[in-house]
């Protein structure tokens, strides 16, 4: 995510792709998240932009730009519990996204993956359609 706030009057040109439809997962991988930026303007509002060949904005509007990125390959609860462990501990995804995203529990206090606590989390997360 890349935000802007202008210091003087512009004109915004975008040519975003892959804005309508997020990118698609492989062999069971999630898919990824949309490409759009979103203006806020004192005059127009806030609204999405994917392509555009020219908005006029004021001094003081903002741009905020989403890069949604690849969707993700093979099934996120099948992935090592060490590696969604590792991607924590550099930052790429949070606490609650290991929980949600890949059923891995892991304690906010010491960084410790809780084996049982996630084994029981993705035989049920598996279980579902």
């Amino acid at each position: 995510m890349l935000q802007l706030r202008l210091l003087t009057p512009a004109i915004f040109y975008s040519f975003i792709e892959k804005g309508k439809t997020p990118h698609w997962g492989l062999e069971g991988g999630q898919p990824g998240l949309r490409n759009y930026a979103l203006i806020n303007s004192k005059e127009k509002g806030e609204f999405e932009v994917l392509k555009t060949s020219g908005i006029p904005l004021l001094e003081n509007d903002r741009v905020t730009i989403f890069a949604g990125g690849g969707g993700g390959y093979g099934n996120p609860f099948e992935r090592d519990v060490e590696a969604v462990k590792q991607d924590v501990l550099n930052g790429y995804i949070s606490i609650e996204h290991a929980k949600n995203d890949y059923g891995v529990i892991i304690d906010p206090l010491t960084l410790d993956i809780n084996t049982e606590a996630t084994k029981n989390l993705r035989a049920s997360l598996l279980k579902q359609p």
